[in-house]
């Protein structure tokens, strides 16, 4: 009798254990697949690189992540390599850490599946190859000259504002309207608000609301405010706002450029449906379009 007793409980014990085996995967396919489509879209290369990099060297085990393995594959196939968009240039810190965020996440899977119980490979080894690139970049710009100053250039001057300038005017005189104020929308959000691209496509009317401000000289002074409550920055919907003044050139004033834009929406485009994000109404506006060419 106890020793059917015993046998049941292991089967109960063995029984739960694989539950909460496929528990765990479960939320952690969830947390992937909810994971920003561009930051995938930028590790998975790398990943797979490795990947087929460890299968040419006849590795018994090519996916799994190592420390050494990654050192390696490091020293031999990313340092030194030359930049795809400029044969000239090396590849630079951002992309050597980039490849190292990629494998630290390929190698945080593993771990959770139970299938590579080695340490993280940001370990010493890894810490000491980011530590000599970025002494290496330093000494070789010393070395040839570097004009230090062109770094922080827009600082200096006005070219920055003038780059924003001539980024709205080009969207202002797009032959299609609603994709030239959209997207001038957008450029001008960005820049004044410090967003991403896709916060901005993503705002929806409710997301606008307008803020007094008192004391602010001898006429109305309005501040449109947006709640950012959508993207990579932001993932679990936390209340984060950007408030934009009038600005004193027209060219580059943000209220001036949603106005326009719901103005031609529903004056001269003559929109009745409830407003949708900007990204919903442009697939729209392309689609209206589409069909009055056939």
């Amino acid at each position: 009798m106890s020793n059917n007793m015993t046998a049941d409980l292991q089967q109960i014990a063995a029984d739960l254990r694989m539950q909460e085996e496929l528990n765990t995967q479960l939320i952690r396919a969830t947390e992937v697949s909810a994971a920003p489509k561009n930051t995938m879209n930028a590790l998975i290369p790398k990943q797979k690189e490795f990947i087929r990099w460890a299968i040419q060297k006849n590795y018994q085990s090519p996916e799994t992540v190592t420390e050494a393995k990654v050192a390696y594959f490091l020293n031999t196939q990313v340092l030194g390599r030359k930049n795809k968009s400029n044969a000239s240039r090396t590849i630079g810190k951002a992309t050597v850490n980039q490849y190292i965020t990629a494998l630290t996440c390929l190698w945080k899977i593993q771990v959770e599946a139970k299938v590579n119980s080695n340490t993280t490979p940001r370990g010493p080894t890894v810490k000491a190859i980011q530590k000599n690139l970025e002494r290496t970049t330093f000494q070789t710009r010393r070395a040839n000259f570097d004009d230090r100053g062109k770094h922080y250039q827009h600082l200096l001057t006005n070219e920055h504002s003038e780059h924003i300038k001539l980024v709205a005017e080009f969207f202002w005189d797009s032959p299609n309207s609603f994709a030239g104020l959209r997207n001038r929308v957008g450029h001008l959000m960005c820049e004044h608000g410090l967003l991403r691209g896709e916060t901005v496509r993503d705002v929806e009317l409710p997301d606008f609301f307008c803020v007094p401000m008192d004391n602010e000289g001898p006429t109305i002074c309005n501040a449109m405010v947006i709640i950012k409550g959508r993207g990579k920055m932001n993932q679990f919907g936390k209340v984060v706002f950007s408030g934009y003044y009038r600005h004193s050139n027209v060219r580059l004033c943000c209220q001036n450029a949603v106005a326009l834009l719901l103005f031609y929406r529903f004056q001269i485009a003559g929109e009745t449906s409830a407003f949708t994000s900007f990204r919903d109404a442009l697939k729209k506006n392309f689609l209206n379009s589409a069909a009055a060419m056939t």
